[in-house]
């Protein structure tokens, strides 16, 4: 599958996600083990969280997070943020396959997971969500090289920058692609 199809594929989910309001479940669930917990979890610095993906485990660390006022822009010397601050996450993502799945070396392309910043859901400190984080001036932030790629196939690792633009200095960040995270960063 190209890049441009699994960006295909993504964008479709998310906003058939979107459309269908996020029903498939709000029901937490504990980062490890996947089953429902209610109870949100901080994952600290440098702490692995694994999220279930079909056919694997998507394991994330975030090695570091800042809040910035700017960024260096691409083409431009500085990019502003347009809701207040950017949030800069050094993230490391591996997947990895479940018992049976077929690795990206075996198939390439057939296992992966999307890592875009529209799939980052941010809390304010009283617990408001907030609607977007990914805006143009947030995409526009840093070199390709230095971001965090938009995907990682089965059994491979990536690392790099993440940026999303928030209304607060402070706040809470997850990976919830499909449902909210019973677990989160704090910022």
């Amino acid at each position: 599958m190209t890049v441009r199809g699994r960006a295909a594929g993504a964008a479709a989910a998310v906003l058939a996600l979107t459309l269908a309001g996020c029903s498939a479940s709000t029901e937490p669930s504990n980062p490890t083990t996947g089953e429902p917990s209610g109870v949100a979890t901080v994952i600290r610095p440098g702490e692995q969280v694994e999220v279930p993906v079909d056919g694997g485990t998507l394991e994330l660390v975030l090695d570091s997070a800042e809040v910035v006022s700017s960024c260096p822009g691409r083409g431009v010397p500085t990019q502003e943020p347009s809701l207040g601050h950017f949030l800069v996450l050094e993230l490391t993502a591996t997947l990895a396959p479940g018992a049976g799945a077929a690795t990206s070396a075996e198939t390439p392309g057939e296992l992966y997971a999307p890592l875009g910043a529209e799939l980052f859901r941010v809390a304010a400190p009283d617990g408001t969500f907030q609607p977007i984080s990914s805006t143009t001036e947030s995409w526009e932030c840093f070199e390709d090289a230095e971001l965090l790629p938009a995907f990682v196939d089965a059994g491979d690792t990536v690392s790099g920058k993440l940026v999303l633009d928030v209304v607060t200095e402070h706040g809470t960040v997850s990976y919830a692609p499909r449902v909210a995270a019973d677990w989160y960063w704090e910022y």
